[in-house]
């Protein structure tokens, strides 16, 4: 007598290999239109900087002066950020639309009003940017249950992320040649709101993940979000390695006598960067997250390391390409370990930490770089970039191994801390 093949065990489920992962991400239709509004509108939140720089120069009369117009609107958005993030978190992503209304305004002002009011403004313009980087990665968080999706997913926003910072002063330098400063802002002003319209009509309620409950809450920090206190020194000192990096690649393309090659050279960096990033999510990696993260900061010292031995440019044009390759890769397995470690609740607030962790690392890797190699060389520069990841190492690794049990290998899946149904959010 034939016995019927057993039918009751479910087929495995195939998990995509190689760049078909990242069509996955982006064959989620919620996922893929509100990731174009988010980099439509941090493409034009990378113009400004650039473009305020140069039409406050103008209007100033200095460089000095409108130095401290661009650090002004720089450090209101690093607080505003975490007000705007803990807003969309207990109210919703609308939030992000009057932010970016306001943002838009003040910029609008900005360049009508007369010159005594830049200051002011920019602050203004600063203190509302929309955390757009921040509330993405909160949907990815949110929409992907595999490890392996999410991987992609953080990916493809670092190196998003990676290309609107290349894209965006080059699209103000554009501009400022066919037309003025002024045009660029007030475009990068009106698209911005535009791409934040985008993101908040597809991405919808899941950005803030917020119940009846959480949007009572009263209290100034989540106490939940203290775990990210160990987590944040560690940004800031990865992107403190970059700025001193930044620094020493002008520096040493001036020894070398091709100041203009410094542009190239970050460029090829970066390219290094992106190729990483795309490599880095196109499979399983051995090792929990937190190993990962190590190993990763680990390569990214080893590699700026080499940059001492680049002594001409024919040589540091590979250098720098290589130097790059984990530097994408360690900052999504940062994020990753960032949205593990964060309540739920909170998440939109803890990527927006996350985001003035790296800001704050940048702008002491530059002050203290510039500082350096004004009194040095670059190869003291590319020294303490190179140590500053591998410290950064111990770090890690006393970040708590039972919360970071969900992370990006094996194609396992989530803790419950990182991946809840929208019923139980």
């Amino acid at each position: 007598m034939s016995t019927a093949p057993d039918q009751t065990a479910a087929p495995p489920v195939a998990v995509p290999v190689g760049m078909r992962r990242y069509l996955v991400v982006v064959s989620h239709r919620t996922v893929r239109w509100a990731f174009l509004g988010s980099l439509i509108a941090r493409l034009t939140q990378t113009m400004v900087p650039l473009a305020l720089l140069l039409f406050a120069q103008h209007h100033l009369g200095g460089l000095g002066a409108a130095g401290a117009v661009v650090a002004s609107y720089a450090a209101t958005a690093s607080v505003g950020f975490l007000v705007i993030g803990r807003m969309v978190d207990r109210r919703g992503p609308y939030i992000l639309v009057i932010a970016a209304a306001i943002n838009a305004a003040g910029i609008i002002a900005l360049v009508v009003l007369p010159a005594p009011f830049i200051w002011l403004l920019a602050a203004v313009a600063g203190g509302s940017t929309p955390p757009l980087g921040a509330a993405i990665r909160s949907v990815f968080i949110r929409s992907f249950g595999r490890p392996s999706e999410r991987t992609s997913a953080l990916s493809l926003d670092t190196i998003g992320t990676e290309v609107m910072f290349i894209a965006g002063p080059a699209l103000v330098a554009a501009l400022v040649v066919v037309a003025s400063p002024r045009t660029a802002l007030l475009i990068a002003a009106v698209v911005s709101l535009v791409g934040t319209g985008l993101f908040t009509a597809m991405a919808g309620r899941s950005t803030g993940e917020h119940s009846r409950a959480t949007t009572r809450s009263r209290r100034l920090l989540d106490r939940g979000l203290l775990a990210l206190a160990p987590l944040l020194p560690v940004v800031a000192m990865q992107m403190a390695a970059v700025g001193f990096i930044e620094v020493g690649v002008i520096a040493r393309a001036t020894e070398l006598g091709s100041t203009s090659a410094a542009g190239v050279l970050l460029a090829v960096w970066a390219a290094g960067s992106v190729v990483g990033g795309l490599a880095f999510g196109t499979r399983d990696w051995p090792g929990g997250i937190r190993r990962q993260c190590a190993v990763l900061l680990g390569l990214t010292g080893l590699g700026f390391c080499t940059l001492l031995t680049g002594q001409s440019l024919a040589v540091l044009y590979p250098l720098m390409f290589l130097a790059g390759l984990a530097i994408s890769p360690a900052a999504t397995t940062l994020a990753t370990i960032c949205g593990l470690l964060a309540p739920a609740r909170s998440r939109t607030e803890a990527f927006t930490w996350l985001a003035s962790a790296t800001g704050l690392g940048g702008a002491g890797g530059y002050a203290l770089g510039g500082v350096l190699v004004s009194h040095t060389n670059a190869g003291t520069a590319f020294l303490i970039a190179a140590a500053i990841p591998v410290l950064a190492v111990v770090l890690v690794l006393t970040l708590p191994a039972r919360r970071l049990s969900g992370g990006t290998g094996g194609g396992t899946e989530a803790s419950a801390l990182l991946h809840r149904s929208p019923a139980s959010a």
